[in-house]
């Protein structure tokens, strides 16, 4: 009978032997396979219309801010945002999180992006709430409202956003409700 010190070798070479025979490739398998032949028309990716007006870009804008909360990447949806939206949630992308889950959960999940519009009420209220120390340009300004059918009996059932450039330009997006 082999002793210990000659029964790990045996084991070790029966052990190798299995794993070589699991891992084995067929000679069939090992000739190479030629590609497809791919036709040479050119293809052309689906792509979205560029945004041509402001009010285009606006709801862009806000359909992005929509899109990440309902796939659940909150942190894209605060990237999104301007840091005064930031502010509203004590700078907190927990605190965002946590309240905009609760949001969608109670909203059942389902969200409807409304129109970009330049409704002097609607700016007026959301220009007030923003405050006066927010750097953007007013004339470019649009509100997007984001209706949640399921909270319709709730006091505010949607959230308010604004877009409008920046002082440099860029197209920037504020959560004003």
């Amino acid at each position: 009978m082999p002793g210990p010190a000659r029964a790990i070798p045996i084991a070790i070479a029966i052990l190798a032997t299995l794993v070589a025979s699991l891992i084995a490739v067929p000679a069939a398998a090992a000739e190479p396979v030629a590609a497809p032949q791919v036709a040479e028309t050119p293809s052309v990716a689906p792509t979205t219309p560029a945004a041509t007006t402001d009010a285009d870009l606006a709801h862009r804008l806000a359909t992005g801010y929509a899109d990440a909360l309902l796939a659940g990447r909150m942190a894209d949806a605060w990237a999104l945002l301007q840091p005064e939206s930031h502010e509203r949630f004590g700078d907190d992308l927990s605190r965002f999180t946590g309240e905009r889950r609760m949001y969608l959960r109670a909203a059942d999940g389902r969200m409807e992006v409304g129109p970009a519009t330049q409704d002097p009420a609607l700016l007026a209220r959301a220009l007030r709430r923003l405050g006066a120390d927010v750097d953007l340009d007013v004339e470019r300004a649009w509100v997007v409202e984001l209706d949640y059918p399921a909270l319709a009996w709730a006091p505010s059932p949607d959230d308010l956003l604004l877009a409008a450039p920046d002082a440099t330009g860029t197209w920037r997006l504020w959560w004003v409700r």
